[in-house]
């Protein structure tokens, strides 16, 4: 039977800007899957934004009561880049999701940031 709604992705990154590759990646996939039917949802650390970057996605939201946000928005899938403070790992696998996970830099790995 075929699908009667979009398929609904949900990306998580700390940020809403292009200011690097990360974000750069995010925007070019989001606009590249609305153009296939997806819809995206992106949920982002709060005062991270710029309107420019917001264009590729159906709705942008702040991480506030991210939870509850990702239970509202029902999604079919997330797709964790960097985590938002105050939103942990184990309550994003709690969720009734499936949670990808994309390592794009060295920052989950480098304590002090140098690329090492």
């Amino acid at each position: 039977m075929p699908r009667l709604s979009r398929p609904h992705l949900l990306w998580i990154h700390d940020r809403a800007t292009l200011t690097g590759g990360a974000e750069r990646y995010i925007e070019a996939t989001a606009s590249a899957l609305r153009a296939r039917g997806w819809r995206s949802t992106l949920l982002y650390e709060p005062g991270q934004s710029n309107p420019a970057f917001l264009q590729a996605f159906d709705e942008a939201w702040p991480a506030v009561e991210a939870l509850a946000r990702i239970r509202e928005q029902q999604p079919d899938l997330i797709y964790l880049h960097r985590q938002p403070q105050g939103l942990s790992l184990a309550e994003l696998a709690a969720q009734a999701v499936p949670v990808v996970r994309f390592y794009h830099d060295h920052q989950l790995f480098c304590l002090r940031e140098h690329k090492l």
